[in-house]
């Protein structure tokens, strides 16, 4: 009895993890096709809890002034923001694939394994998986999600690019249209010059002509 009930239980465990791999292994070869970066941040987040079953879910995104949570899925007391030198993220920058935070005093915490979403030596952002209750993630599961945060990089990456790119195009416009608007302003203007020289002319001939 106990040796059925031992795979029954192996079963159910290895058709969940086959469920969420082929889920997520499916969203990160889907996430190239996502249009709006925010939406991407959304579905990230959202299909990692589901799938993988994580109390909560946070995603850190690279600022100025350090690393800010941008989004997170379920209750937990997560900082607003990070150093940019936090042990975790530099272990991050270091080209490491996952960081257990148990092992990393960070200002994430001490909870759950954070991931890195980098492109071109630059860490644009960190997912942070809380831990699984009464359960460790295994190995594989760790690193399909890691498999995850690199698509979802390489296409925020790509968005944010198109973003900035779409910007200053229209900057460029904008100025182009001032130009624009300037010449014609600076045309009006040397007519008006023109014709209040004519006038002027004109005034002389006359006050010229009253004397004579």
């Amino acid at each position: 009895v106990h040796r059925r009930i031992d795979d029954t239980v192996d079963r159910l465990i290895f058709r969940r993890q086959y469920r969420e791999e082929v889920a997520l292994r499916r969203f990160a070869s889907e996430s190239a096709f996502v249009t709006q970066p925010e939406t991407l941040l959304d579905l990230t987040v959202d299909q990692l809890q589901l799938h993988v079953g994580a109390p909560w879910v946070a995603f850190y995104e690279y600022t100025p002034e350090g690393y800010a949570r941008v989004r997170q899925r379920g209750a937990q007391d997560l900082p607003q923001t990070v150093v940019t030198d936090d042990l975790a993220l530099v272990k991050l920058r270091a080209h490491e694939s996952e960081v257990d935070l148990h092992g990393a005093p960070s200002g994430l915490g001490r909870d759950g394994y954070a991931f890195p979403l980098r492109t071109r030596d630059h860490l644009l952002g960190v997912l942070v998986v809380g831990p699984r209750p009464g359960e460790h993630y295994a190995s594989e599961e760790r690193d399909l999600m890691a498999h995850v945060a690199h698509a979802v990089g390489a296409s925020l990456f790509a968005l944010r690019a198109q973003d900035t790119e779409q910007r200053l195009y229209a900057a460029e416009e904008q100025l182009r249209v001032a130009r624009a608007q300037a010449q014609t302003s600076e045309g009006v203007l040397n007519d008006a010059r023109m014709r209040e020289s004519r006038l002027l002319d004109a005034l002389r001939a006359l006050g010229a002509e009253s004397r004579v």
